[in-house]
């Protein structure tokens, strides 16, 4: 089973992140369309995304000098969690050094998977730079886990957005909605501290 995948944000282990993390409070259904936004705030700028107004969301407890994950969970219906951790980094989050991170962590995760012949995959139609891939996992799962884990790099602005969504469905429509909102991501830099 695929357990909760950390080895992408341990692989900044030598970033200073610094940032203050922040969910922004949700705000009601945008017109008839059953989403709403959703955001991170930080001193270096932040982000919003769209997700179904049936999700929760919940922040995860940062490691020290880490910076936070976001769970984000069906509150009826699907079983799901997404984990999104935004790690601020505006030299690190490349499209090069996010292929290399991704396509590194691919050949780990691989090991274990059924489809060992997955590959890398670069985000179309994106405003974003960024990879992704899905495995399915080989080994029995136990009552809380997942077989399915789809896990993404995104750079967007000064960001390097690290998702991972687990499953026990394959075309689950939560893993069409994460990479929708991530891919269409509104970045806004924070202005410079005046001196």
């Amino acid at each position: 089973m695929f357990r909760v995948i950390m080895s992408f944000v341990v692989s900044f282990l030598f970033i200073s992140c610094g940032a203050t993390n922040q969910p922004s409070k949700s705000s009601d259904t945008i017109s008839n369309i059953d989403y709403k936004p959703w955001g991170y705030i930080a001193e270096h700028g932040s982000f919003s995304i769209q997700i179904p107004s049936t999700w929760d969301v919940k922040k995860v407890s940062a490691l020290h000098n880490f910076p936070s994950t976001f769970s984000f969970r069906a509150n009826q219906g699907d079983s799901f969690t997404i984990l999104l951790t935004p790690i601020y980094n505006k030299s690190f989050n490349s499209s090069k050094n996010i292929k290399y991170l991704m396509q590194k962590e691919l050949k780990t995760l691989i090991l274990t998977a059924v489809n060992k012949d997955e590959k890398l995959k670069k985000l179309t139609k994106s405003k974003h730079e960024g990879y992704y891939f899905q495995l399915l996992d080989s080994r029995p799962i136990k009552k809380g886990e997942y077989k399915y884990v789809v896990r993404l790099g995104i750079g967007a602005g000064k960001l390097l957005i690290s998702a991972t969504i687990l499953t026990n469905e394959k075309n689950l429509p939560a893993i069409t909605h994460m990479i929708n909102a991530l891919k269409n991501a509104k970045i806004i830099d924070s202005p410079p501290k005046s001196k």
